[in-house]
């Protein structure tokens, strides 16, 4: 009888340690933390999961915002990590001519426009912009139109200056450069900005911009200039080669000028200049000066604007 009992009092105890173990209080705890971090950790991995899903199927609402000379859609490339951005806009317009009763009333799908953006790097972004006019091609008894509004590479150096080439928008006025219908008043750009300075305006080139301070910007260009064949009676608008097979004999040179004063919040201050030849060998020596000054002010609700040229 004697050694069963030897063998259970040895087994018990060899037992003796694990249950010694399990009943350690410090070891228990640490081993309770451990669980809880690891369900802390999942919960945060499967909360991630769900804002990535839910990102992927309804992306993020970003406030549109102007950069570099363009507006706000045409923007868009600047704010994307990298790849590729497509954005754009539409007009369609009705107009009544109430004071004319001989033309009817008509309706016209005036543009539609597609932005074309590739962001290759923090340095390096390529902008387009893609323009159908009055829903058609051109033909001999309609209006319309398939062009090329912008395309150009941004190569950024540091925030003073940068470099930019291709086809470019000539950085005059307001709506040049950002001629979005939500950015200008009325049903059509206005006049000014379709005459004296030819919107949309736009010629190959090369140039800098980039901000000096935190009040100022400024872009400056080299550009294809007119064709003063193409000038008339009603103005220099006809003159535009619009970067297709543009004459280069004669180029000019635009800067401009903007300035944000602290000491007056929403107001925005600047001017514009171009000069250049004209003739581009076809016609009697031709010079072309341009200038223009503008303001603008915002304020919650109310926004003001002045321009001269």
């Amino acid at each position: 009888m004697s050694r069963p009992i030897s063998l259970l009092f040895v087994a018990l105890a060899a037992l003796a340690p694990f249950g010694a173990l399990a009943e350690n209080p410090d070891e228990a705890l640490a081993r309770e933390d451990r669980i809880a971090a690891l369900e802390r950790q999942v919960q945060t991995l499967i909360d991630e999961l769900g804002r990535l899903r839910t990102e992927s199927a309804v992306p993020e609402e970003k406030p549109l915002e102007g950069a570099r000379g363009h507006g706000p859609a045409a923007s868009k490339v600047f704010g994307v990590a990298r790849g590729l951005s497509i954005g754009g806009y539409g007009e369609v317009n009705y107009v009544n001519p109430i004071a004319d009763s001989t033309s009817p009333a008509q309706t016209d799908a005036l543009r539609l426009v597609t932005y074309l953006g590739y962001k290759f790097n923090e340095r390096i972004t390529f902008n387009s912009e893609i323009e159908i006019e009055h829903a058609r091609v051109e033909s001999d008894d309609a209006p319309g139109e398939v062009a090329l509004e912008f395309a150009s590479l941004d190569f950024l150096w540091k925030p003073e200056l940068n470099f930019r080439a291709g086809l470019l928008l000539t950085p005059m006025g307001f709506i040049n450069e950002v001629h979005e219908p939500p950015y200008f008043y009325g049903v059509f750009r206005p006049l000014t900005e379709r005459v004296i300075l030819p919107a949309t305006w736009r010629e190959n080139g090369v140039g800098v911009f980039g901000n000096l301070g935190e009040q100022t910007e400024y872009r400056a260009y080299v550009m294809t200039g007119f064709n003063a064949e193409g000038f008339s009676a009603s103005g220099i608008r006809g003159g535009r080669q619009e970067g297709g097979e543009s004459i280069a004999e004669n180029f000019a040179f635009v800067g401009r000028l903007d300035f944000t004063p602290d000491a007056a919040p929403g107001l925005l201050v600047g001017g514009s200049f171009y000069a250049g030849r004209a003739d581009q060998n076809q016609t009697p020596d031709t010079s072309l000066w341009i200038a223009e000054g503008h303001a603008q002010y915002r304020n919650g609700p109310f926004h003001g604007r002045a321009l001269f040229a």
